[in-house]
């Protein structure tokens, strides 16, 4: 039992550290801007590796075969499972169920570390956006998803 929720809290805390390396890291910052030009799918990938909440499905695909156990197959000893004469819907199903889970215990996984970080004064004091006021106050000039603070201008007249 405890194999397995070891492999499941991994299988979470991988896709969310895979995620938010890819995301919003500068190591792969030159992929991100390549992938714009990819013919025909260059929008879509451009989406996709570059909204942490997208690529987190895909990303669990991958870890959900990894993960032991079974969550839906055991129907199949039941009374509807006898009706069906083949498994393969059950695992089907136990594995679309598994990418569901992940994905969004890797998402509550990741708000959970985002709102704790944000208010550890230790972390924010080593952000290149955090500066410390006369008081040793520590103040941020911008939100971690960068709604705010960002030298991005806004398109449009700024008149």
């Amino acid at each position: 039992m405890i194999e397995y929720l070891t492999a499941w809290v991994a299988a979470v805390v991988f896709v969310e550290a895979t995620v938010e390396i890819e995301v919003n890291s500068k190591l792969f910052s030159g992929f991100r801007g390549r992938i714009v030009g990819v013919k025909w799918v260059g929008w879509y990938l451009n989406g996709l590796f570059s909204c942490g909440y997208c690529l987190s499905v895909w990303v669990s695909a991958a870890a959900a075969l990894f993960v032991p156990g079974d969550i839906i197959t055991p129907i199949a000893t039941s009374a509807l499972g006898k009706l069906v004469a083949s498994k393969l819907p059950f695992v089907v199903a136990d594995y679309l169920f598994k990418i569901f889970v992940i994905h969004r215990l890797a998402n509550i996984w990741h708000e959970c570390v985002y709102r704790w970080l944000e208010r550890m004064p230790f972390v924010l004091a080593f952000k290149p956006e955090a500066r410390i006021d006369d008081d040793n106050v520590i103040e941020t000039m911008g939100d971690y998803h960068g709604s705010e603070g960002t030298d991005i201008e806004p398109e449009g007249d700024n008149q």
